[in-house]
């Protein structure tokens, strides 16, 4: 689009204070953390494995309907891969709306996907199945008419009214009609989201709020939404650590910077992250508060299931209260399945970085997460 998400319109709705105090506000201070108490290291040795690439893609089709109303829409879809590369079963884990059109924009994406091929995920050299592998699937509108409709904008301001005013239920009813009725074009929806993430996070519903930020970012194409993506990510970035989710805030702001930053040289954010680096690399444990809840569209089978990225290589689960099944960790493509164990410091082969856990159990078993730094080699292995 010529003008893109620089529109007029859409920068003067972009600017309102709520949602800049949103986006910009300081992450929150880390609660003081505890000393897990362990009897012994085990370190985990993970099996060597590659991810799942698509290979032959098909388009989907923009459904007439959706065209001829100017229905815009990213749609997020869960794709079962079998050990040759064919999808399996295609389900939605969500999209922007639920009008009659978002639905046979939904269905046109899952049409498309279930024609592609994939390279197969491997693990120890051989093609292993690979469930719910994630698949994005955008829908735009590329032509010149305006990112925001004046109906819209009108509408969008008297929620965003009652949102400052500190009337939450009028402000969620008025969100709610807004999804259902009115927002269309991608920035509509992304507008609306992050308005709604702002009242939840005002609520004390912070993990919701959260959620809700990171759905709005995932809608979004960074090179053909610049704005819209940016004030995403900061939203995304500042509620993740507000629940203590550094690896998702570096992510974002790697976002942020890669290709090419769309950060100023003296933009706050650079200064809060480097505070972030500080913290991770200090001496003293990070702890956060885990809970096994239903995975919901992510996964291919019900399953309760608590997933965060670790800041460092070392950590213990301690104070469970429920089940915990298994732990699994997922190193780039590298894999480890661990049964649990109660007083276990679990450390990570070579210090590998970057690395994601998946705690499996009971529903609504909690439990707290300790990060340690590294204290050198241990010769005990994990199972």
């Amino acid at each position: 689009r010529p003008l893109g998400m620089a529109g007029a319109l859409l920068a003067a709705t972009l600017a309102s204070p709520l949602l800049v105090r949103h986006a910009m506000a300081q992450p929150a201070s880390v609660s003081e953390p505890t000393a897990a108490t362990v009897l012994e290291e085990r370190v985990v040795v993970l099996e060597a494995g590659t991810a799942v690439e698509s290979l032959e893609r098909v388009n989907p089709k923009y459904p007439v309907g959706a065209a001829r109303e100017r229905v815009e829409d990213t749609v997020v879809l869960r794709v079962d891969i079998d050990e040759e590369g064919k999808p399996g079963a295609v389900a939605v884990v969500y999209s922007g709306g639920e009008t009659t059109f978002q639905k046979q924009i939904e269905q046109s994406a899952v049409e498309a996907v279930r024609q592609w091929t994939f390279t197969p995920a491997t693990r120890g050299g051989q093609p292993i199945p690979a469930p719910a592998h994630l698949v994005s699937l955008h829908f735009r509108m590329y032509d010149d008419s305006p990112d925001i409709s004046r109906r819209f904008a009108n509408r969008y301001r008297k929620a965003e009214q009652l949102a400052s005013s500190g009337d939450d239920e009028k402000a969620m009813k008025a969100i709610e009609a807004l999804h259902e009725k009115d927002a269309r074009s991608i920035g509509e929806r992304v507008l609306t989201l992050l308005l709604e993430a702002s009242v939840h996070e005002r609520m004390g519903n912070v993990p919701e709020a959260r959620e809700v930020a990171e759905r709005a970012r995932s809608l979004l194409d960074r090179e053909e939404e610049p704005m819209a993506f940016e004030l995403a990510a900061r939203s995304a970035i500042r509620l993740n650590a507000l629940v203590g989710d550094y690896q998702a805030v570096l992510g974002h702001y790697e976002d942020l910077l890669e290709p090419d930053s769309m950060l100023a040289a003296d933009d706050p954010l650079h200064g809060q992250m480097d505070r972030i680096r500080q913290f991770i690399a200090g001496e003293e444990p990070l702890v956060t508060e885990g809970r096994l809840e239903a995975c919901g569209a992510y996964c291919s089978t019900p399953t309760n299931r608590f997933y965060r990225g670790l800041n460092r290589s070392r950590f213990a689960i301690e104070s469970v209260e429920g089940r915990i099944d298994t732990l699994t960790l997922v190193c780039d493509a590298d894999t480890a399945t661990l049964p649990w164990t109660a007083n276990v410091v679990w450390v990570i082969e070579d210090q590998r970085e970057g690395c994601w856990l998946t705690v499996l159990g009971e529903a609504d078993t909690s439990f707290r997460l300790v990060e340690l730094q590294a204290q050198g080699s241990s010769d005990s292995r994990a199972p």
